[in-house]
C-alpha cells in the first residue's frame, strides 16, 4: 500500500488556518474585556433635554459654537471628559431649553436624545445631537472619551 503524504503546500496552508483561528479567538475573548462604552436611543433622555431638566448629579459640556452648539452631554460627576473639543459649562434650564429650540430650528437634522453607556451598560451619561452614535472609551480613573459629531449643516440662522 501506498501513504500518502501531504506536501509542503498542504500544511502550510494547514498551519496558517491554525495560527488564523487562534487569532480569531483571541480577538473575540479580548472584545470581551473592552473598554468601550455606546450610546442608547432614548425618548426620555431627548425629553430631558427638551423641558431643560437639568440632571444635578452631572456635568454638562457642550461641542460647536457656545450660542449653537452641535451636541450637548452630560456626564456623571464620577467621571471626567477626557478632550479638549467639550467644553465644560454651567447650564440652568433657560440656557438649555434656549439651546434645544436653537438646535432645532437651525440645523437640518432633528436631535435625539441618548444614554451614554459604559462598558457595563450602567449608564455615564446623557447625550443630545442630530448624530445617533460616536465612540465612546472608558480610561483609567474613570476618564471618558466621547468623540463629539461632525458639524452639521445650516439651514438658518440662530
Amino acid at each position: 500500500m501506498f501513504e500518502v503524504t501531504p506536501c509542503a503546500h498542504q500544511k502550510a496552508v494547514r498551519i496558517f488556518v491554525n495560527v488564523y483561528s487562534i487569532f480569531i479567538i483571541l480577538a473575540v475573548f479580548s472584545g470581551c474585556a473592552s473598554n468601550r462604552g455606546k450610546l442608547e436611543a432614548s425618548s426620555e433622555t431627548k425629553k430631558l433635554f427638551e423641558t431643560g431638566q437639568v440632571l444635578a448629579d452631572h456635568i454638562y459640556y457642550y461641542s460647536g459654537f457656545e450660542r449653537l452648539p452641535y451636541a450637548l452631554i452630560g456626564i456623571r460627576s464620577d467621571y471626567k471628559v477626557h478632550s479638549s473639543i467639550w467644553q465644560q459649562i454651567e447650564v440652568n434650564p433657560i440656557l438649555l431649553k434656549q439651546w434645544v429650540y436653537k438646535m432645532s430650528h437651525v440645523y437640518r437634522l432633528m436631535p435625539s436624545g441618548a444614554r451614554i453607556l459604559g462598558p457595563g451598560m450602567e449608564q455615564i451619561g446623557v447625550w443630545y445631537c442630530a448624530q445617533r452614535w460616536t465612540t465612546v472609551r472608558l480610561l483609567k480613573d474613570n476618564r471618558v472619551v466621547i468623540v463629539p459629531p461632525e458639524p452639521p449643516e445650516l439651514r438658518g440662522i440662530p
